[in-house]
């Protein structure tokens, strides 16, 4: 839906690498939610879950209509490196917690 919207407005997104940039911090917003759900006892609720999806949908628009393969894999790279972090430091705590 962000791509469509994205299109609709006709909005350029030039200087690409500042959007690309500012995408990446948006999309943090998501990144910081999940997180710190899953490393404390914070839960999260469903208006903070569809704002942080909201934008992290909105920020992965721009950088796919950006249309550059290195922005791409490297949205796609910090996002898999967040998920490997987070997973291996819940498996820490949880083999720590465990003894």
């Amino acid at each position: 839906m962000g791509i469509i919207v994205l299109l609709a407005v006709n909005v350029r997104l030039e200087p690409s690498w500042a959007w690309f940039f500012g995408a990446v911090v948006v999309g943090f917003a998501t990144v910081i939610d999940w997180s710190t759900q899953r490393l404390s006892p914070r839960k999260t609720t469903v208006r903070t879950r569809a704002l942080t999806g909201l934008m992290s949908g909105l920020s992965l628009a721009v950088i796919f209509v950006l249309g550059d393969i290195i922005y791409i894999l490297v949205a796609l790279s910090i996002m898999l490196g967040t998920i490997a972090v987070v997973s291996i430091v819940e498996s820490r705590m949880t083999r720590t917690s465990s003894f």
